[in-house]
């Protein structure tokens, strides 16, 4: 059965209200169709008496006027209200501007990285970076509209490892098997240096333990290598090494993925697409250094299917309260973009370089935020390849053991990058 949906004419709030319907529809499945007469509609949507679902005019229209800052949105709570005088929430309201992360279009003081940070997010301010709340608006809306409820859908896993270094093998587990008195580690280390084989190229090895669990992951290479100029640092290789491009291929051959890294040098997406030898769809910035809505137009302009950046470096969760990719949209020029954004939820450096989280703790933590999304999410999951070290990072090595054994047991499937595409970016 088809939906007929009417949104009244007000240029404020048209366009956004058709994105946040359609990925309410495709979230259940729905075939939902837009006519501009009301009289044909089964739903009237607008900030109108007369609507069967009241939307806040005042606030489409305070995006209109760049009002972003998450203080101005959620006073008390983290919703919006409708302006009519009551505690009505307008769920609708709500979800469009918590997915779409609007917060981070506000003027607000950046980290040292030039980054979003978490302290200046809502998730910090009402201590809610573990709920997917944005899923609860837009349940709440379906209701309201008299939509059923979404399917019950297992959650799948995106997985993905960022390369960044691999010859830091060389110096940081020489350094810690000297410091921890291992003579074994430290023979282990000297003769990889003569044969110049780095533990952290040992690509193969990673692939090896997703393969025991029936997994498969992403591998994200950066195109530029050493110090940027303002104290950032990109690879510690050459992709275009002959070594390295083997690896990529490789990496292919077995039925894994290969993306790009972008890196933190001012050559463009599209640039860096090129000089990555190898075909990629998928993008995740180097240090997670972006700025949303900048991002949509850099990562359109490169032709990138998917980009798997929305995290937050500090704190683990959902950087936008959404469970799943979605297709962001474009405030400026009011429509949907042309990719598609998985969201980072888990990445090794928070716990071991922000949280500073016991290493035995990391599988527990994570583990626990899966086991509280266990439906119908799509995880991001990063795992660094020096973290699967036998020695600097031996506890994270440990802890992802865990974690892939519990994806096995629980039937958690991995998503590759073409199936994110194929599956949440319209093909017309």
């Amino acid at each position: 059965m088809t939906h007929a949906i009417h949104i009244e004419p007000d240029p404020d709030l048209a366009p956004e209200v058709e994105w946040t319907l359609r990925l309410l529809a495709h979230d259940r499945g729905l075939p939902l169709s837009f006519t501009p007469r009301a009289d044909e509609a089964m739903i009237r949507i607008g900030p109108g008496p007369d609507a069967h679902l009241r939307v806040s005019q005042r606030f489409f229209a305070d995006l209109r006027a760049g009002r972003y800052a998450q203080q101005h949105h959620f006073r008390h709570h983290p919703h919006i209200l409708l302006e009519n005088g009551a505690d009505t929430i307008d769920h609708l309201a709500t979800a469009f501007y918590m997915i779409n992360g609007i917060q981070e279009y506000a003027d607000v003081p950046l980290d040292g990285l030039g980054r979003f940070p978490y302290a200046q997010s809502y998730q910090h301010r009402f201590q809610v970076p573990h709920a997917a709340l944005a899923g609860g608006h837009l349940d709440a809306l379906a209701r309201a509209l008299g939509l059923p409820d979404a399917p019950k859908r297992p959650s799948r896993v995106l997985i993905t490892h960022d390369i960044d270094e691999i010859h830091g093998a060389w110096t940081q587990d020489l350094w810690w098997a000297l410091k921890h008195f291992r003579p074994g580690a430290v023979a282990a280390v000297l003769a990889s240096i003569v044969l110049r084989r780095p533990a952290w190229a040992d690509l193969d090895r990673i692939m090896d333990l997703h393969d025991e669990h029936g997994l498969k992951s992403l591998f994200l290479f950066i195109v530029h290598r050493g110090g940027n100029g303002a104290g950032l640092r990109n690879a510690d290789y050459d992709i275009r090494s002959r070594a390295m491009q083997e690896r990529m291929r490789r990496i292919r051959e077995r039925d894994f993925g290969v993306g790009l890294h972008k890196s933190v040098s001012p050559t463009s997406m599209e640039e860096e697409t090129q000089r990555l030898g190898v075909p990629a769809i998928a993008n995740r910035y180097h240090y997670l250094k972006f700025r949303w809505p900048a991002a949509i137009d850099e990562l359109e302009a490169g032709g990138l299917a998917v980009d798997t950046s929305l995290g937050f470096a500090e704190e683990y969760g959902f950087r936008n309260s959404y469970a799943r990719p979605f297709v962001p949209f474009h405030l400026k020029e009011r429509r949907p973009a042309t990719f598609v954004e998985a969201p980072l939820h888990v990445m090794d450096r928070t716990f071991f370089g922000y949280r500073k989280d016991d290493g035995a703790e990391v599988a527990r933590l994570i583990i626990d935020f899966f086991e509280r999304n266990d439906q119908g999410t799509v995880f991001g999951l990063l795992w660094h390849n020096n973290f699967f070290s036998t020695m600097k990072f031996g506890a994270y090595l440990k802890a992802i053991r865990l974690v892939l054994a519990y994806l096995r047991e629980k039937g958690i499937r991995s998503i590759t990058a073409e199936e994110v595409r194929d599956t949440y970016l319209p093909t017309a």
